[in-house]
Order: structure tokens, then sequence, then C-alpha cells
């Protein structure tokens, strides 16, 4: 049955008595970091990432230096091809 002192039968809002408002609230829980808590200091990287790492920069430097020989050597390659087939007009490529 629905108590007649509260509106439409419904329980009382928590701290104003009675049923479950009348219990004391629970402590606060432990707050994930972010919240104020500082995370656990770092320890240092396991071998396998460093290794990976140094391997990811060295990719990256021999793609540097591949583009830089690339474009340093762009006029002799065009020298060279157009040397060993002269009777290809200057101009042509392949439309696509």
């Amino acid at each position: 049955m629905t108590d007649p002192n509260t509106p439409g039968g419904y329980p009382p809002p928590p701290g104003q008595g009675g049923g479950y408002g009348s219990y004391a609230p629970m402590p606060p829980e432990q707050q994930p970091y972010g919240y104020g808590t500082p995370p656990p200091p770092a320890g240092p990287p396991p071998a396998p990432v460093v290794n990976a790492f140094r391997l990811m920069l060295v990719s990256a430097a021999l793609g540097v230096i591949s583009l830089v020989v690339a474009l340093g050597t762009k006029s002799s390659l065009r020298a060279t091809i157009r040397d060993k087939y002269p009777d290809t007009p200057q101009n042509s490529s392949p439309t696509r």
C-alpha cells in the first residue's frame, strides 16, 4: 500500500527520514586517477619497447635520407632516361 504522507506513494528522498533515507551515507570510494589522486611513478620502459623505438627512429631516418637522395638525383635520372630513349617525345606521359 502507499503511504498517504508521501506524494504519489514514492519513498521520501534520501536524508528526509523514513525508509532508506534514514541511514547514514556510505563513505566515498577511492576515486580513479585524474580526480586529484596522482598516478604511481612510472618505471623505466621494458627493453623490447626501447629497441622498437630505436628501430622506428632508424627507419624514419632512412626514409628521410632516401627522399633527399631521390630529389637530388631527379635531374640526372631524367637525363639518363632521355639519353637512353631519344625517340620518345619529351612531354609524353601516360594518362590515366
